[in-house]
């Protein structure tokens, strides 16, 4: 399981936070998010090393940013940068406890994409 797995349910486990569940599977989803948060932490502080490494400034020292709100690379760090962000998506970590049957997902509204998400923490019954 790596660093991206986890993220990707974090995000579809925050998506669906605030709908009307089972107090079983609210419960695992507060636990998991509450387990999970330190790989957030860490992909978020390294993402801000990354930002300070490869983050265009300019004449006044303040980042440059893109149409689209983010920090844009320096023209001779994109590769660079492109793979250390990589590097950190597929970094593996250990396998959480935590899982999710598909019996208990069954009241979410959830796509395909959503499932795909989640499937390194879903069991088979």
């Amino acid at each position: 399981m790596t660093l991206n797995d986890v993220l990707k349910a974090r995000t579809v486990v925050s998506m669906v936070y605030k709908e009307k569940m089972p107090v079983k599977l609210a419960y695992k989803f507060m636990k998991f998010l509450k387990t999970t948060q330190k790989d957030e932490d860490f992909v978020n502080e390294k993402t801000k090393e990354f930002i300070e490494e490869y983050g265009e400034r300019d004449k006044d020292n303040q980042f440059v940013y893109t149409d689209t709100g983010g920090v844009k690379v320096k023209a001779d760090k994109h590769e660079e940068c492109a793979a250390k962000m990589a590097e950190l998506r597929d970094t593996e970590v250990d396998d959480y406890e935590i899982t999710f049957t598909i019996d208990e997902l069954e009241d979410l509204k959830l796509s395909v994409e959503d499932i795909t998400a989640l499937s390194p923490f879903i069991v088979e019954e």
